[in-house]
């Protein structure tokens, strides 16, 4: 199998094959579930309800699982908890029609609604009490994740254990809660038992918004000691409030929770994202925030390409669109930040912490469309129409709809990629590449 993509990395080729194999049939080494709203909780013929589909994922130990959700609305709050030495993969996938014989990828189609009772999916291969590291591959496409209310991640948790491999793509978090951090999700890839590098954290081509959260995150955590890939999302709408406590709430938007390693951010738009707190608190990052996860375990180098962070807010007004907590002493020695090729407002570095590197950055607005039917892409005007690097590392094929990312939109006869998650003019690869969904539809910002 040739696996061809920017984006893929060595161990996709397992998580590729994983899925061919698994959805021809129940093989000794991966099984798959083909699940139903109204489906039962008996799963031995393969075909049952979601969480007895987790349920029979998690006793399949070292064992490869894909879950096949059919198109429909899932309500209820749903986890997968692998308990001993399970290493594992687990797969969830939206998008089935009802035979289960073809699948579009759009996860208007797949909704996973939570009922504001609870984390609507939780996933996490680890056990903080377990001397064993428990890790496994995690994917999750093509599905809408609302109305979910936890403590910290009211859409999503997904974690596990290097040297896994983690993919959050095609997805819509919206309309989450937290009563910590993580309103839309919480997810990474690092060991959670010794200190170990490693391990890969992949969030591509999701529609982050509407979510809350009291302390950190609202949009989205994201943890990882190895290589995280964050690209091709649109993020907004996206509330931290906390006026009734001394704690400093952050990261309207992105919280980037770094331990050690590369962390790529290319071509996603962040805006309308908040952090509302008291007066005198030292809240920040209405957009996006860099800040280790605990005390970093290597050097971190964070780098951010062609994206759009903009008209972000801070009601502290410290880093309205971007801050950063990386220094440079002890374990984080030799640590780096990389601004290129973006359009951002105030970018802000606590005292002490690393200078960024700018590149080719734009501080105006960016003039992105409030039309319905193209919220938040390119106008014919727009700065940042054409002005990206198109040989940034990472740089998707397609935008979030789909189109070609690279394209000629100032027609000056010189393709250039755009910056944030849209290609201004671009069309539709041919053939599509992917099921990719049309662009975010209109939503009230609450």
């Amino acid at each position: 199998m040739n696996c061809k993509g920017k984006l893929l990395s060595k161990k996709t080729f397992c998580i590729v094959s994983t899925l061919v194999l698994c959805g021809l049939a129940h093989t000794g080494w991966c099984l798959t579930y083909d699940v139903t709203p109204s489906g039962d909780a008996d799963c031995t013929d393969g075909k049952c309800n979601l969480q007895a589909a987790l349920d029979a994922a998690e006793l399949n130990n070292g064992k490869d699982n894909t879950i096949r959700l059919a198109q429909g609305e899932y309500i209820g709050n749903f986890g997968y908890f692998p308990a001993g030495n399970n290493i594992g993969g687990l797969t969830v996938t939206g998008g089935w029609n009802a035979d289960f014989s073809a699948q579009a990828l759009d996860p208007t189609n797949t909704i996973l609604n939570g009922n504001n009772l609870g984390t609507v999916l939780n996933l996490k291969a680890e056990d903080l009490s377990n001397p064993v590291v428990i890790a496994g591959n995690l994917t999750v496409e093509g599905v809408t994740i609302t109305k979910g209310k936890g403590y910290i991640g009211g859409g999503l948790i997904a974690l596990t254990a290097v040297p896994s491999l983690l993919e959050i793509k095609n997805c819509i978090l919206e309309n989450n809660h937290a009563d910590d951090a993580a309103g839309g999700c919480a997810i990474g890839v690092y060991d959670f038992v010794s200190t170990t590098l490693g391990g890969e954290t992949y969030l591509v081509n999701n529609i982050i918004r509407n979510n809350k959260a009291v302390i950190n995150g609202a949009g989205c955590a994201v943890i990882s000691s190895g290589l995280a890939v964050i690209s091709n999302n649109l993020v907004y709408g996206n509330i931290v409030e906390n006026t009734t406590t001394d704690d400093y709430p952050d990261a309207g938007g992105l919280d980037l929770s770094p331990l050690a390693g590369d962390y790529y951010v290319v071509n996603n738009t962040i805006t309308e994202n908040q952090v509302i707190a008291q007066v005198d608190s030292d809240a920040s990052a209405g957009g996006v925030r860099l800040s280790p996860f605990g005390e970093p375990l290597g050097p971190i180098h964070a780098y951010l390409y062609n994206n759009i962070i903009f008209n972000n807010s801070v009601s502290t007004g410290i880093g309205d669109d971007i801050a950063s907590y990386i220094d440079n002493a002890g374990a984080s020695a030799g640590s780096s930040l990389e601004i290129s090729h973006s359009t951002h407002g105030d970018l802000w570095t606590k005292l002490g912490s690393i200078a960024p590197t700018l590149t080719s950055n734009i501080t105006s607005d960016p003039l992105l469309s409030t039309e319905p039917s193209s919220l938040y892409s390119l106008t014919s005007s727009s700065p940042s129409l054409d002005t990206g690097l198109s040989s940034s590392p990472y740089l998707p094929d397609t935008d979030l709809a789909e189109n070609i990312r690279v394209w000629d939109g100032d027609a000056n006869g010189i393709a250039t990629v755009d910056m944030g998650c849209y290609e201004y003019g671009s069309q539709k690869n041919n053939p599509v590449s992917g099921n990719g969904f049309l662009p975010a539809l209109y939503m009230l910002l609450n």
